[in-house]
């Protein structure tokens, strides 16, 4: 084949056309170049921004270490330790386990973590909750799966999750990066490694052969108690990167930490938390690498043996150790950048706690949070600072229901009913009210 004999200069004229366009379009874009401003021309994307990193998937189970079917007789003495007569009735027996699973740092260093799973024994197209406790500590001992209610109650997590699984819901619960792992401390208050932990824990309740092929990935939630919201929010914060696989439907926070800055400025609003400044110093001066001029922060009595104090004290025991009082805690130089949540006296913490902030994710999912309005702990006021940001961050409906006569630890009793309720609007598909304008 080649130029129709009838019309050869034909061909050769729309030859000749092409080439002098393209010429003309390279001369057009060389004059922009040299006439744009320097601080306008757009370069060519890096090889990092055309191929993102992907993190690897963690999720993967390392072991089983405990396994037990729990009778519905058990699964309901079990849910009345903490909702009392007001229990609701299990539709099953529950099928119990601890779970070691692997999780990735940012850095792609593998860990890994503990989980408790309870996947209801009987039925299939089960919805799926992956929850966070609360704080109990930074330290091994004080890993959540080895909570022992009738000796230190820390939430009796047991309990909450078995009344979940009763109800329907293949729940797991995970212990944190760090926790039940001498090689490091559990990084309190770093969201993206809760986030991990939280989304691996999904991941490895995906892969546990008592509920693999059972689970309605369409119906996927995440949530959790206090410093456990915080985590849940970080979850479907990272969502879409680390776990493209899922699409979470709906994040739950009870009396959560929204706001990690807000949280320290509480401390001198009247909230009963002064260990909370003591845990987040050890935990991003270890994960950071820095060296915080804690003299200028803490009472002299805590700086010495701060790591120390931080590590050994669990939840049970940290308002007896660090007391009520905040200014027997922190100077008042501390107090003061709390207060005025001004860091600029403190700047590198004030840019590490800025760095684990939450709200300002763009996802889809439904959000609830339920807040006690007797919180001491998490003060509403909290809440109530970080709606706005939620609200014009969320593509999903966001709804916050404070409980008048809850506290920071009878929320999860106070608000299970409507949480349930919630999540089964969501999986029906009937979208739940928000309280966003």
């Amino acid at each position: 084949m080649g130029e129709s004999p009838k019309h050869p200069s034909k061909h050769r004229a729309a030859k000749r056309m092409l080439v002098l366009l393209i010429i003309l379009l390279g001369a057009l874009g060389i004059y922009q170049y040299f006439t744009t401003p320097a601080d306008q021309i757009s370069l060519p994307a890096s090889p990092q921004d055309i191929f993102k990193k992907q993190s690897p998937k963690g999720g993967k189970i390392v072991s089983i270490e405990s396994i037990e079917t729990v009778p519905v007789a058990q699964v309901l003495a079990r849910s009345r330790q903490n909702f009392g007569a007001a229990a609701p009735n299990p539709t099953g027996s529950v099928t119990r386990a601890l779970i070691k699973y692997t999780s990735y740092t940012p850095d792609d260093k593998e860990i890994n973590v503990y989980a408790r799973a309870y996947v209801p024994t009987n039925g299939s197209n089960l919805p799926a909750l992956a929850f966070a406790p609360g704080t109990t500590g930074i330290g091994d001992q004080c890993a959540g799966s080895l909570e022992q209610p009738a000796v230190s109650n820390w939430a009796n997590y047991e309990s909450h999750m078995m009344t979940y699984a009763g109800q329907g819901y293949a729940s797991i619960i995970t212990d944190y990066e760090g926790m039940r792992d001498p090689s490091r401390i559990h990084h309190y208050m770093i969201g993206e490694l809760e986030g991990r932990a939280v989304i691996d824990s999904l991941r490895a309740l995906h892969e546990w052969d008592v509920a693999k092929g059972r689970l309605n990935d369409g119906a996927l939630f995440v949530g959790g108690f206090s410093q456990g919201g915080h985590s849940a929010m970080w979850a479907d914060k990272i969502a879409a990167d680390y776990a493209p696989e899922y699409k979470l439907q709906g994040v739950v926070g009870f009396g959560p930490v929204s706001d990690v800055k807000r949280t320290l400025a509480d401390v001198t609003r009247g909230a009963n938390i002064n260990w909370f400044g003591p845990f987040v110093l050890t935990s991003y001066q270890d994960y950071y690498g820095r060296s915080y001029n804690v003299s200028s922060m803490l009472q002299p009595k805590w700086v010495t043996n701060l790591r120390t104090d931080a590590t050994t004290n669990c939840i049970d025991t940290v308002i007896n150790f660090w007391g009520r009082d905040p200014a027997a805690v922190y100077t008042p130089a501390m107090r003061a950048a709390m207060a005025s949540e001004d860091w600029s006296a403190f700047p590198d913490l004030g840019r590490d706690l800025e760095a684990n902030a939450v709200g300002d994710q763009k996802t889809t999912s439904a959000k609830l949070i339920n807040q006690g309005g007797q919180d001491n702990v998490i003060l509403t006021g909290q809440q109530q600072a970080v709606m706005p940001k939620i609200c014009q961050n969320s593509r999903g409906p966001v709804n916050m229901k404070v409980y008048p006569t809850a506290t920071h630890y009878t929320i999860m009793v106070q608000s299970f009913r409507d949480t349930t309720t919630w999540m089964q609007n969501i999986i029906n598909g009937k979208p739940p009210i928000t309280s966003c304008t």
